[in-house]
């Protein structure tokens, strides 16, 4: 049996709603000032909306970090083309086994950027 487990997403859950509270807010600021010629009015709420690539952007990268157990070994995955793997065994005191940091193209053939325990 196989039992994968994610990072939480609790925290970028609220970047995204402090992101959109700070959209909302600048668009009602933007409604009670006057802007000055040849300024669109998209500007200021726009420059806000790009706040949301920070929230986006961690969300991205949590998306490709998981930490499988498998048996009695565990292995931590993080990266996208680039994999780095760490695995062993959960009943020692300290996790040791094998680490393999491995990009795209440097991967074997099996996929997975691992490398066979000597």
């Amino acid at each position: 049996m196989e039992l994968t487990i994610r990072p939480s997403t609790k925290f970028i859950k609220i970047g995204y709603a402090a992101v959109i509270v700070l959209l909302v807010a600048s668009i009602i600021a933007q409604s009670q000032i006057t802007l000055p010629e040849g300024l669109p009015s998209w500007v200021i709420p726009g420059i806000v909306a790009l706040l949301l690539l920070w929230p986006a952007s961690r969300h991205w990268s949590q998306r490709f970090t998981k930490m499988t157990m498998v048996g009695d070994k565990l292995r931590y995955e993080t990266g996208m083309l680039s994999k780095a793997t760490l695995e062993g065994n959960p009943d020692d005191s300290a996790l040791q086994g094998a680490r393999c940091n491995g990009s795209a193209i440097a991967r074997p053939a099996d996929g997975r950027g691992r490398r066979p325990l000597d």
